[in-house]
């Protein structure tokens, strides 16, 4: 059987445009939903026939003849040509890919602290063998860079001027 693919404007509510109006005696299992929200989000869900799921963000079952069928959010996957976001003019694209192969699936988390956050890249930055890298505002508009050595000889190679306003430690 064919899958059907969908649209909807509105997640609940039982109103027209609302993917929970769609009757689930319609739906087939592995149907396609894109729900294309007036904040300018979109979203896809996929139809699991033998979920009946409780609805929330990442479920919706018909308001009519649901059976067992539900819209469950799709974690999408993009091709490794990469994921191209277009920049606030729709001119280019910022496209984000993985550098290198993968032996297994790795997550990458970005957390916000549940605020805005910006981040300003002028140059590359690498972060290798194994060593975390941690900055710490120390109010104002200074930082304080810890790098973790482990007990082992490490080098900090500079260009420019290195400030110390207090105390520092060379041993």
């Amino acid at each position: 059987m064919p899958y059907k693919g969908y649209w909807a404007s509105g997640r609940i509510g039982g109103a027209t445009g609302a993917s929970d109006k769609i009757p689930g005696a319609a739906l087939v299992d592995k149907d396609m939903l894109a729900l294309l929200e007036s904040t300018d989000t979109a979203r896809f869900y996929w139809l699991d026939d033998n979920a009946s799921g409780s609805e929330g963000e990442t479920v919706t079952n018909p308001d009519t003849d649901p059976g067992t069928k539900s819209w469950l959010l799709l974690g999408i996957t993009v091709p490794n040509t990469g994921l191209h976001i277009l920049d606030p003019n729709a001119s280019y694209d910022l496209i984000i890919k993985p550098g290198s192969g993968l032996s297994a699936d790795r997550e990458f988390t970005i957390t916000t602290g549940d605020a805005a956050r910006t981040l300003d890249m002028a140059e590359n930055l690498k972060v290798l063998d194994g060593q975390d890298i941690e900055l710490h505002a120390s109010g104002g508009e200074k930082a304080q860079l810890g790098i973790d050595t482990q007990n082992a000889e490490r080098t900090l190679d500079m260009t420019g001027n290195l400030t110390v306003e207090s105390n520092a430690i060379v041993s």
